[in-house]
């Protein structure tokens, strides 16, 4: 990839939705993005709105206020990430929070934004770190629990790391002039790609998970661990069903609702253990790595 100069990259070319911000700040929120050169510019009244805004639209940076609404502003991330809201999981997101709160930095940082910004917004500040994202965005994760750029310093010794991978970088595509139709063929290409790692991802939780919970279940072991493990098959087993039946795996979500009458049956009748599920159970996880080996999502559908 050729270096790439931060005053090649016009950002007028590129469609931001905020999202967030009191209605009172709106038109000096839009003020300092039109500074900028940014014209193409949504600011939604409600994170409501926001999350309909990405829904309908093709946004290519997502600057979203964190502050005062956290949990409402991460979900929305998370659901970007997870293909769960609009068709481009790969926008670049911006958070602006308050650095008062440790706890909530970190939740915010594990909702998959490409950069966090402290307040007040600087515009010289967030344009700056924008330019940088096109000059160079770092790759991405996608584990069970995380899509997102990877936050690895280093392999961990002993440790499986989830692969990294390249994303599409709208600010720099769009940025320099790449029609965006054919941006938008990256984007759907890419998408599939990642919705393949997401269903490697929750299958091999999934697996984990019910190799854990098989021993204890077996001896009636039942601790707060167990029915943590529990809770976490559940919320495993609910992402991949509904990744499925967005991409038409029809089999494959009719295997998360047997594998979840199980799980939520071992979880309400604990004791004393119904044999037949140690039965069902792994011919569950054949069918569950059968699958993962011909999982391609249909183009058009994401």
């Amino acid at each position: 990839m050729h270096k790439l100069e931060k005053n090649q990259i016009d950002v007028s070319k590129l469609s931001t939705v905020v999202g967030g911000w009191p209605k009172g700040n709106h038109d000096e929120i839009l003020r300092q993005l039109n500074i900028l050169g940014m014209r193409d510019v949504q600011i939604a009244d409600s994170f409501e709105e926001t999350r309909n805004s990405i829904s309908k639209d093709e946004a290519d940076i997502f600057l979203v206020n964190v502050n005062g609404a956290g949990s409402t502003a991460r979900s929305i991330m998370k659901d970007i990430r997870n293909q769960e809201i609009g068709k481009n999981p790969f926008m670049v997101m911006v958070s602006i929070i308050q650095p008062k709160d440790e706890a909530e930095v970190a939740e915010t940082i594990d909702s998959g934004p490409d950069d966090l910004l402290m307040s007040p917004f600087r515009r010289d500040v967030f344009i700056d770190r924008i330019k940088e994202i096109g000059q160079n965005r770092k790759k991405f994760v996608a584990t069970a629990s995380f899509v997102g750029p990877t936050r690895r310093t280093s392999t961990r010794p002993g440790r499986a790391s989830a692969p990294e991978f390249e994303v599409p970088n709208p600010v720099r595509s769009l940025g320099t002039g790449v029609p965006r139709e054919t941006f938008w063929e990256e984007i759907e290409a890419a998408a599939i790609s990642l919705s393949s790692r997401k269903v490697n991802s929750d299958i091999q939780m999934i697996k984990s998970l019910i190799e854990e919970i098989v021993p204890d279940y077996k001896d009636s072991n039942i601790g707060e661990d167990f029915r943590r493990r529990i809770e976490l098959l559940r919320s495993s087993i609910d992402a991949l069903h509904s990744r499925s039946m967005k991409f038409g795996y029809v089999n494959v979500a009719n295997l998360c609702d047997m594998a979840g009458n199980i799980i939520t049956d071992i979880g309400e009748r604990p004791v004393p253990p119904n044999l037949r599920h140690f039965t069902v159970l792994p011919k569950l996880m054949q069918g569950f790595q059968a699958a993962l080996l011909t999982w391609e999502a249909p183009t058009g559908t994401a």
